[in-house]
């Protein structure tokens, strides 16, 4: 329940519109809508996809504010547009991501270099087969 609470507060809704959200789906047909509550399984798995989605929108924030710091040093180094352009950080999924029961920020951190390297092989070997 604590849980639940804290998540809701973060996400900016009420407890009852997030077990909701999490415990039933919406179908509509013929005009008419029903709500039919989830079983156990699939509750976890609307959990599961709600946090997925929370750590890929709060990931892809942290890389784009990454790369616009990064992007601001560059230009304010007086070295131009190449030393500009080269500071940024890009994502490389070679083997995938571990899963754990908790990823801590090293977690974060390993996956992130891993994006990094498979964006730099992807182009590499996208620009030799050009």
């Amino acid at each position: 329940v604590a849980a639940l609470r804290l998540a809701a507060r973060l996400l900016g809704c009420g407890d009852a519109e997030l077990l909701t959200a999490l415990n039933s789906r919406t179908i509509s047909a013929g005009g008419e809508e029903m709500v039919i509550c989830k079983k156990l399984p699939e509750a976890r798995a609307s959990r599961d996809a709600l946090a997925k989605a929370l750590y890929e929108r709060l990931f892809d924030h942290i890389i784009f504010a990454l790369n616009g710091s990064l992007a601001a040093v560059g230009q304010g180094s007086g070295r131009g547009a190449a030393a500009a352009s080269s500071a940024g950080i890009g994502i490389l999924d070679i083997f995938g991501s571990e899963i754990f029961a908790t990823n801590g920020f090293e977690q974060l951190l390993i996956n992130y270099a891993n994006e990094k390297l498979q964006a730099h092989f992807t182009a590499a070997a996208i620009t030799l087969l050009q």
